[in-house]
């Protein structure tokens, strides 16, 4: 197809890129129509992305289009219902009998508010459930804490 949104983009499976490429496979061919779908994060503006999406849309090329993004839908599904499975298994594991211990010192320049939000930001990639909680219930301790080394 000759467009070179990947140079717009730095995630084609994000926001944007996906609304575009969905976009696409029900015959939008508009650059400025589809730059519309930019997300306000998207550091590229829309006369970028627009640009980007300037080429020749072959119709054996959409066809191929549209069999890969079901198959990016179908392998979601199954990631999904992976995560289904695990929160299961994870649910039937005994919790850990562990004695209470005072909570390790936060690192310089680390406060607690600060190490919330850090908690809190999450990845497209995070199971649907809250995964370090039930390692920790299992496990008896924080899997997730970095260690830090001492000086």
């Amino acid at each position: 197809m000759n467009v070179q949104l990947a140079t717009a983009l730095s995630d084609l499976s994000g926001v944007t890129g996906m609304r575009i490429l969905r976009s696409l496979w029900v015959e939008e061919r508009d650059g400025m129509r589809l730059a519309e779908f930019r997300d306000p994060r998207v550091k590229a503006s829309q006369e970028t992305i627009a640009k980007s999406l300037e080429g020749t849309w072959l119709p054996e090329q959409i066809a191929v289009l549209k069999r890969q993004l079901g198959d990016w839908d179908h392998m979601q599904q199954q990631i999904a219902a992976c995560d289904v499975d695990l929160q299961a298994m994870l649910k039937q594991m005994p919790s850990a009998k562990v004695k209470p211990t005072p909570a390790a010192p936060a690192a310089e320049g680390t406060t607690a508010k600060r190490k919330a939000e850090e908690r809190s930001k999450s990845s497209k990639n995070e199971p649907a459930f809250n995964l370090e909680e039930e390692l920790k219930r299992v496990s008896g301790v924080d899997l997730s804490r970095q260690l830090t080394a001492s000086k």
